[in-house]
């Protein structure tokens, strides 16, 4: 039983690590975002500005910008 224990402390620390894990997007990269909020497709686009937390960014098929949060980006 100490050994199922153990197993299961090690796995919720691993887990803890991996969801503790933050990611910061930069200029450049590439996202994919919905175009509207009533979009229900995720469109391909590329970051081009970030100032004070909003991210300006440009769908890669028809070239359209929009400014966003980061919590939306994927």
């Amino acid at each position: 039983n100490l050994h199922i224990i153990a197993d299961i402390k090690e796995t919720n620390a691993i887990q803890d690590n991996i969801l503790s894990v933050t990611y910061e997007f930069n200029i450049g990269d590439f996202v994919w975002e919905k175009k509207n909020i009533n979009d229900t497709k995720l469109y391909k686009a590329e970051i081009i500005n970030i100032n004070n937390s909003i991210y300006t960014i440009e769908f890669v098929d028809d070239n359209t910008i929009i400014n966003t949060q980061a919590s939306s980006l994927l």
